[in-house]
């Protein structure tokens, strides 16, 4: 999730009681300063899916290189907008590859 959640004390509600509730205590920059780790030291993020629950913290590292099947890189997100920004470096890989 968006390092924002971390931020509401009682996580992200949703409008529908029987939708996801989204909580996060910690943002994934602060524990990875806690292992002594910069986000510039990252080289590579492997993106199993693209809901929001995995991609909210992709552009902590703009320059890492984003793994990603190609069919979800191509789908649109809100209003049709990419997911990810054009300008991260990205491998996109087709088929199963386990």
């Amino acid at each position: 999730m968006a390092a924002a959640t971390a931020a509401m004390p009682d996580g992200q509600k949703p409008a529908d009681p029987k939708a996801t509730h989204w909580y996060r205590p910690k943002t994934l920059a602060s524990q990875l300063e806690a292992l002594g780790v910069k986000p510039a030291d990252i080289t590579f993020v492997a993106v199993s899916h693209t809901h929001a629950d995995h991609i909210g913290n992709v552009e902590l590292f703009p320059q890492a290189m984003l793994l990603v099947q190609q069919a979800e890189y191509a789908w649109p997100g809100t209003n049709n907008a990419p997911r990810f920004k054009p300008a991260h470096p990205v491998t996109t890989l087709k088929g199963d590859n386990h």
